[in-house]
C-alpha cells in the first residue's frame, strides 16, 4: 500500500521493485522444481550406475571363471598330450619307458632341489620322459644296442634324435620348452656338445639337468651289482665329466638327494596292463585298437565281465599281450 499524495518516483521504484521480487520467486520456484527434477535424475542415474556396476562385476567374475575353466582344461590337454607321447615310447619294445620314468623322477628332483620355479620343474620332469621320442622317427638298428656298439656314421645319425624330436613336437606350442630342453640335452658344459655348441649358462638349465639324470641312470643300466652301489658307482662315473660334459652344482645336487626308482610301468594318471589284468570297473584311458589298428573300445570305457572276457579271448589268438592304458 501507498499512501497518498504520492511521489511519482517512489511509486515506479516501489512498483519495479515489487515486479523484480515477484520474478525472482517465479524464479526461484522454477529452479526448484528444476533442481527437484535433476535430482530425481540423478538418482535414477545413480541407482542405474549401481545396476550396470553389479552387472559389469558379474559379467567380469563370470568371464574369470570361464578363463580359469579354459586354463585347467588346458591344463589337462597339456598333460593328456604329455602322456599319449610317452606311451608310444613305452610301447616301443626297444624303448625303455621305465628308464623314462627314472629320468623323469631325477629331473624332478634335481629341479627342485635347485629351487627352481613349477614350471621349469614340471618341464624337467617331461623333458625326461620324452628325452627319446625322437629315436621313434629313427630305424631300431640305431638304439636297440648301447651307443657305443654303434659305428661313426650311425653315432652321427644317433645324436640328431633330439633335433627330430623338436620337429615332432613342434605343432604342440604348449610343449615348445619341453621340446628345446630336449634339443638341447646333448650339449656340453665347456661348449663341446652338439647342436650348437652352446656353453654353461647358454644352455637351458632344463637341458643340463636332463643330461645328468639320463647319463646317470644309462650309467646305472650298464652296472650288474644290483645294490645301492650302483647309485655311488654311476655318479663317480659322472663326476669325470664335472665343469666339461656336466654343470658342477647339479652333479653336486644329484649328489645330494635321495634317488628314486620307478618301481611299476605307469606314468601320471595312466598305467599299462594286458587284458588278463584287467578287473571290473577299470577304466580306459585311450581308445584301444586291434593289432590290425581297428577300434576296439572308446577312451573311457568301464571295464565290465562282458568286455574283459572279449579282449582276453582276443589277446589269447594273438602272440603278443595288449598294451591296455588304465586310468589310475
Amino acid at each position: 500500500y501507498i499512501q497518498k499524495p504520492w511521489q511519482n518516483e517512489l511509486l515506479l521504484r516501489n512498483i519495479s521493485d515489487g515486479i523484480e521480487k515477484t520474478s525472482l520467486k517465479r524464479q526461484n520456484k522454477q529452479l526448484e522444481k528444476k533442481i527437484k527434477a535433476q535430482n530425481s535424475q540423478l538418482k535414477e542415474l545413480n541407482n542405474n550406475l549401481e545396476q550396470m556396476v553389479e552387472k559389469r562385476t558379474l559379467q567380469i567374475r563370470k568371464v574369470l571363471k570361464q578363463l580359469e575353466e579354459v586354463n585347467e582344461r588346458e591344463k589337462h590337454e597339456h598333460r593328456a598330450t604329455f602322456e599319449i607321447l610317452y606311451n608310444f615310447i613305452n610301447a616301443n619294445p626297444y624303448l625303455d619307458g621305465m628308464q623314462a620314468q627314472n629320468i623323469a623322477a631325477t629331473s624332478k628332483q634335481i629341479a627342485e632341489q635347485l629351487g627352481l620355479d613349477k614350471q621349469h620343474i614340471d618341464m624337467a620332469e617331461m623333458a625326461g620322459y620324452l628325452a627319446q621320442i625322437g629315436l621313434l622317427a629313427m630305424e631300431p638298428e640305431l638304439y636297440k644296442k648301447p651307443t657305443r656298439e654303434l659305428t661313426e656314421n650311425q653315432k652321427k645319425i644317433f645324436y640328431t634324435h633330439p633335433s627330430t624330436a623338436q620337429l615332432m613336437l613342434m605343432p604342440a606350442t604348449h610343449l615348445h620348452d619341453v621340446s628345446e630342453a630336449i634339443y638341447y640335452q646333448f650339449e656340453h658344459y665347456n661348449g663341446s656338445g652338439t647342436p650348437k655348441g652352446l656353453k654353461g649358462k647358454e644352455i637351458p638349465i632344463t637341458a643340463m639337468i636332463l643330461a645328468v639324470a639320463r647319463d646317470f641312470w644309462q650309467a646305472i643300466a650298464h652296472i650288474t651289482v644290483q645294490d645301492n652301489s650302483r647309485y655311488e658307482s654311476a655318479l663317480d662315473q659322472l663326476r669325470l665329466y664335472s665343469g666339461t660334459h656336466y654343470h658342477p652344482k647339479i652333479l653336486d645336487v644329484l649328489d645330494s638327494i635321495k634317488i628314486t626308482c620307478a618301481s611299476d610301468q605307469k606314468v601320471g594318471t595312466m598305467k599299462i596292463i594286458s587284458a588278463q589284468d584287467l578287473k571290473n570297473g577299470m577304466v580306459l584311458g585311450h581308445a584301444l585298437r586291434s593289432y590290425d589298428g581297428i577300434l576296439l573300445l572308446p577312451k573311457g570305457h568301464v571295464f565290465g565281465a562282458k568286455s574283459i572276457a572279449k579282449l582276453q579271448q582276443l589277446e589269447a589268438r594273438k602272440p603278443n599281450p595288449f598294451r591296455i592304458m588304465i586310468k589310475n
